[in-house]
């Protein structure tokens, strides 16, 4: 197990781009350049804020981080991040969502995210 991987108290951010299905089906060509560099955006946010990023489904992050701080910081680099880039044609727009919890050792864990 990594010594980046937070435990005890931690603070789980999760992210998504709002209907990006449609997104898909509207703009195809565009997604396949915003979708990997979205991607690239909320993974150096999250990395460079201390976080742990434990699952990517699509465009979904789910990431712990050791404080609340580290949480709040990654969400509003990759706010300005996002916000910065010149996206052609697909109009990207995130959700991020964050909650504070206990993390059990793995070994008592059904799931990663257990809390």
């Amino acid at each position: 197990m990594s010594s980046n991987i937070p435990s005890g108290t931690v603070t789980f951010l999760f992210t998504d781009i709002e209907d990006s299905t449609k997104l898909w089906e509207q703009y195809p060509q565009e997604m396949l350049v915003a979708h990997p560099r979205h991607n690239q955006i909320l993974r150096a946010a999250i990395e460079s804020n201390r976080g742990y990023i434990f699952q990517v489904i699509g465009d979904a992050f789910c990431a712990a981080f050791h404080t609340a701080g580290d949480a709040v910081r990654a969400a509003v680099t990759s706010q300005l991040d996002l916000h910065a880039e010149k996206w052609k044609g697909a109009p990207l727009r995130c959700e991020w969502g964050s909650i504070r919890a206990r993390r059990k050792p793995r070994w008592q864990m059904d799931s990663m995210m257990d809390i």
